[in-house]
């Protein structure tokens, strides 16, 4: 019996140190099911700054685990470009429920940071809080258009607003998100009643509350919020985001330090804002002076990028006939970077910029060499880029939707222009377009 219980618990500690997840919503296809996610950890609510976490692989079915916080709640961004999911992860095994992780149906906007939903068991706060979320949007639709007459966007029309009928879709929202608050699993869970609060907040303001009358009541609800401290607060996503709502343009107007009317246990987050609104202003000279602030350390943090510029020299990319080769094969001259995605129309178009550009310059600049990057995800596109070179001469390599590829080239957009030097440092990464003036560009790049 002692064994077998010491096998149970020794089961339970190592179940206890990841939590599963499943992304869903891609095709059975390996080929497009992400190899795998990049893990960053946010560490404030602020600014938002996040530091690299880790690489983890993913099967094609796609599973795989993140690892169990220890000590307090983390907040974690899982990020398969184009697709980026935010997770509060809870410690000490509090999550039971595999995480599923899943890819909208819709297109995306950009080419990382397309916010995707995550989703816990029935019972998982974070599926209370997306009701409220779907609750929000239903009653903003019923109240927009008295909104914009009571804003003004309808000109001469406010006494048309149905002010009675406003009130009434605010206090169910009211009631809604104060019913979850107050529940024992909110009470319990500080970073969701957080959220909640936040989406409450955002309403408010929505509904034309003033300045004077949301800081009346965020002062009378935060004589409640004593037990955590303004390092805990500053982690919580949510709780910042809430304070932003209230106290956002709070410094407007302010000339002189001595004047500053603001609570003193939250001035730290007021100088904060502040510094982050306006670089440079009084609030520097504040932190100047306060250099022992309890959120000094946190507002002093920078994420860590996964590569930066230094690093590509000894990094590999892929030819069309699938060899790795090192990115120091353009050790030498300039080198100029198209990259492109298949199926984009403005990637195709630029391409045939490009090599006009380099036809154009190939008998004045010996020392320039055109380099097509596919970042296309699975080996399928990256199969229909290669069918659409007009010669085998082309130089076209690919490193995939490869984090560690677009951190370290600033890759931000496509097509997009990067002119490396002959040293392998990065010259620039935002040129201009071969259709939009690049050939001058090089041909003033010096010899």
């Amino acid at each position: 019996m002692f064994v077998i219980a010491l096998i149970a618990f020794i089961n339970q500690s190592y179940c206890q140190t990841v939590i599963p997840v499943k992304m869903t919503g891609f095709s059975e296809s390996s080929t497009e099911m992400p190899s795998f996610i990049y893990l960053y950890e946010i560490l404030e609510g602020v600014e938002g700054v996040k530091k690299f976490v880790d690489i983890i692989s993913i099967s094609d079915q796609g599973d795989f685990s993140l690892p169990q916080p220890k000590e307090y709640t983390r907040v974690y961004e899982i990020e398969a470009p184009p697709w980026s999911w935010k997770v509060i992860v809870r410690p000490d095994g509090v999550e039971k429920d595999t995480l599923s992780l899943i890819k909208p149906s819709v297109g995306v906007r950009r080419l990382r940071g397309n916010i995707a939903r995550a989703v816990w068991g029935n019972d998982h706060p974070l599926f209370k809080y997306d009701s409220l979320r779907l609750l929000a949007s239903v009653l903003d639709e019923l109240v927009l258009y008295d909104r914009m007459i009571l804003s003004g966007a309808v000109g001469g029309a406010r006494s048309f607003a149905d002010t009675v009928y406003i009130d009434s879709i605010h206090q169910i929202f009211e009631k809604a998100c104060l019913q979850l608050i107050e529940s024992e699993r909110f009470i319990q869970e500080p970073y969701y009643s957080d959220l909640v609060r936040s989406r409450l907040w955002q309403w408010r303001k929505d509904s034309g509350w003033g300045s004077e009358k949301l800081n009346e009541v965020w002062c009378e609800e935060m004589e409640f919020d004593t037990s955590r401290s303004k390092i805990e607060k500053a982690r919580s996503p949510g709780w910042c985001s809430s304070w932003i709502e209230v106290h956002g343009d709070w410094y407007k107007g302010v000339e002189h330090l001595d004047s500053v009317d603001m609570n003193a246990d939250e001035l730290d987050f007021a100088m904060w804002w502040w510094d982050i609104m306006e670089p440079q202003s009084l609030a520097s000279v504040w932190w100047s002076k306060n250099p022992d602030s309890p959120l000094a350390e946190l507002r002093s943090l920078y994420g860590v990028e996964l590569w930066n510029e230094n690093d590509l020299e000894s990094k590999l990319w892929t030819t069309p006939s699938f060899d790795l080769v090192p990115f120091d094969e353009l050790y030498g001259d300039w080198s100029v970077i198209l990259v492109v995605k298949n199926g984009s129309g403005t990637s195709l178009k630029e391409w045939n910029a490009f090599r006009a550009v380099e036809n154009s310059l190939k008998s004045k600049r010996k020392d320039l060499q055109f380099v097509t990057l596919c970042i296309d995800g699975n080996q399928k596109e990256w199969d229909g880029l290669i069918s659409k070179r007009k010669s085998i001469s082309e130089t076209l390599r690919w490193v995939g939707a490869d984090c560690r590829w677009l951190d370290g080239l600033d890759i931000n957009s496509i097509p997009q222009t990067i002119i490396i030097s002959p040293s392998l440092q990065v010259y620039s990464t935002s040129s201009l377009l071969p259709s939009n003036g690049l050939g001058n560009v090089l041909s003033k790049l010096p010899r």
